[in-house]
């Protein structure tokens, strides 16, 4: 029984008793939380005490107290710990409680420990038991590659502590929080979660319970668990006011904002972050203002609002200035030049995300450094520059490795795959998508295998393997809903609609499409609006409805000119160049396949400019 602490063990003694003690009739309760547990206790007791093991079923247990069958002279072992029916279970032996007595039934009952405490609270049975007690995993799961030494040391400590004959609960405390700071560091966030759920079985302070529920709301948010990530932060957030604790208001504010940002409820996110700016301001926590300012910004941008998004990380990075936070300077740089990304202004990208490049170089931030290069990897994909953004994705793959950034190497090898896609190498494309979806299916990054199924649907799309395509489309559908991800439920409609469309199922497209976009305007997508415009449009067009497809483009492209995506502006007019070219209109065809190249051009996307050039050249324009 590793698995338990010293304390544990003389209560393990006292079941040993117990046991012994059970000559007629009676009860014991073990209440145990992982399945590890329940398995080491159940081969525990089998070994120690002349038990006999009962295969739990519901029908059996519905009538324990009155079968026959049972030999009475033995005491019965039962494990229903995850059993899928453990609540009708106790339910059955609730109501037997007094026919188990009469009828000499000796009973060792194996459950989970919220069961126990369900019929802790009902009192009946629980009253008449003849022992009861909840025990708890403390063995560490070290299965994970290790390559953080940090992070190594620091479970070696607690392991070695809980060897001690004599321990504190505050120094084990004091020490799985090390554990966890170190796994959150380098984003093993199941890690640290699994220590999280050690710490919480421990009497905590008011300070220990701020620490810890600030690391859980935080972690749930990392791995997509929404609902659990709002519950910790909700407690966080009750305990920092009752304690007039506003420091940690701020923190469970900007914890809300995030879960919610991630669940694209942007206006609900806008408003705990603007609470948390407040709050930071009033305790005179700049550094804490310039996080929410930033925070408001990166949800701007996913509103496609860059001026209010550009307007709210200028403000951040003037902050992060006056504090002389180099790493923060680096950041607000860092997503600067990303909204420039967003917006296809990539020259003023490259100038920022090289600029937070060089500071992070200085000030030796790997893990920034890592992010930086990805982010100009990204913008390089954009531009058609293949060669340039794959040097910089392996060169950030390569620091993420070396730091043991599970998340970010996932982030790495999924960008590398789509660079492959572009390149139309879709066997590379494929292997690097399917290893960038095992790391993230580990680490329990849902939002990340989401897109990884994703990305990996879209490739069989394009090898016109639409079995396979709808395969991970389903699954990455299906997991959308679990966590609630309207976004990713959209983007995965529109997959759909694409692949109805090249089997030329006109009516099932424009569903997928009309799907996707009234998800889209629930959540103000304004670029993924215009995109579902466009899609309709292309369906439109291939049935030979050119008025109702000019109509559909002419609503995406003001929407596009409006956010100012001009990739999204050159792809519709090119769009709409194609249909005056069925009609015979050279005209105005020449018109825009000029005005989408001069974009293109722009952009200094040359394969796209080639591209328009021999179409106008085959038109003998």
């Amino acid at each position: 029984m590793d698995e338990l602490l010293a304390q544990d063990k003389l209560q393990l003694k006292r079941v040993d008793s117990a046991i012994k003690r059970l000559s007629e009739s009676g009860i014991i309760l073990i209440g145990v939380d992982t399945q590890k547990l329940s398995d080491s206790f159940r081969e525990y007791l089998l070994s120690e005490h002349n038990l006999l093991q009962i295969t739990p079923t519901n029908e059996l247990l519905k009538t324990i107290a009155f079968d026959k069958s049972i030999d009475k002279t033995k005491t019965l072992l039962v494990n229903i710990f995850n059993y899928q029916e453990q609540e009708d279970i106790v339910e059955h032996l609730q109501f037997q409680r007094d026919y188990i007595y009469e009828n000499n039934i000796k009973l060792v009952l194996i459950l989970s420990n919220e069961m126990f405490s369900l019929l802790q609270s009902k009192g009946d049975l629980f009253s008449t038991t003849k022992y009861a007690h909840t025990f708890f995993d403390h063995s560490v799961d070290n299965s994970f590659e290790e390559k953080n030494d940090k992070l190594n040391k620091a479970i070696k400590n607690y392991e070695n502590y809980l060897k001690e004959e004599i321990k504190y609960n505050n120094v084990i405390l004091d020490l799985l929080f090390k554990i966890i700071d170190e796994a959150y560091s380098i984003s093993y966030n199941q890690l640290a979660l699994e220590f999280c759920n050690i710490a919480l079985k421990y009497t905590l302070n008011t300070n220990q319970k701020i620490i810890l529920y600030s690391y859980l709301g935080n972690f749930y948010n990392n791995i997509s668990e929404y609902s659990k990530s709002i519950n910790y932060s909700n407690k966080l957030l009750k305990i920092s006011k009752k304690y007039k604790h506003k420091k940690a208001q701020a923190v469970a504010l900007n914890n809300l904002g995030n879960a919610y940002d991630n669940l694209s409820k942007y206006n609900i996110a806008l408003d705990y972050h603007k609470d948390s700016e407040k709050i930071c301001k009033e305790i005179g926590d700049k550094h804490g203002v310039a996080t929410s300012l930033g925070n408001i910004g990166s949800i701007y941008a996913e509103l496609y609002d860059f001026n209010q998004a550009l307007k709210y990380q200028v403000e951040s990075l003037k902050i992060k200035e006056k504090l002389g936070d180099k790493q923060g300077i680096a950041n607000s740089l860092g997503n600067i030049g990303n909204i420039y990304t967003n917006s296809a202004n990539y020259e003023k990208a490259l100038e920022y995300l090289n600029s937070s490049l060089k500071i992070q170089k200085q000030i030796g931030d790997k893990f920034g450094i890592a992010i930086s290069l990805g982010n100009i990897g990204s913008v390089y994909l954009e531009l058609s520059d293949f060669e340039k953004a794959l040097t910089y994705q392996y060169d950030s793959l390569k620091i993420k490795e070396e730091i043991g950034d599970k998340h970010g190497v996932a982030t790495s090898l999924g960008n590398i795959g789509s660079i492959y896609l572009e390149l139309s190498d879709f066997e590379k494309a494929l292997k690097y998508q399917y290893d960038s979806l095992k790391i993230k299916e580990e680490i329990g990054d849902k939002r990340g295998i989401i897109s990884s199924l994703n990305n990996i649907g879209s490739i069989y799309i394009k090898l016109s393997d639409f079995n396979k395509a709808k395969q991970y489309l389903n699954n990455s559908l299906n997991l959308s809903k679990e966590i609630k991800s309207k976004s990713n439920i959209a983007t995965t409609y529109n997959h759909f609609g694409k692949i109805s469309l090249e089997l030329e199922d006109y009516d099932k497209a424009l569903k997928y499409q009309n799907d996707s976009l009234k998800i889209k305007r629930e959540i103000d997508d304004k670029e993924g609006i215009a995109n579902s415009f466009e899609g309709i449009g292309q369906i439109y067009s291939k049935q030979g409805s050119y008025t109702k497809s000019f109509d559909y483009f002419n609503k995406a492209l003001k929407i596009s000119k409006k956010i100012k995506s001009i990739s999204l502006e050159a792809n519709i007019l090119k769009d709409m160049a194609h249909i005056y070219i069925k009609q015979n209109k050279y005209k105005e065809a020449k018109l825009h396949l000029i005005q989408s190249r001069n974009i293109y051009e722009a952009m200094s996307m040359q394969k796209e400019v080639e591209d328009i050039n021999k179409e106008l050249k085959e038109l003998n324009i």
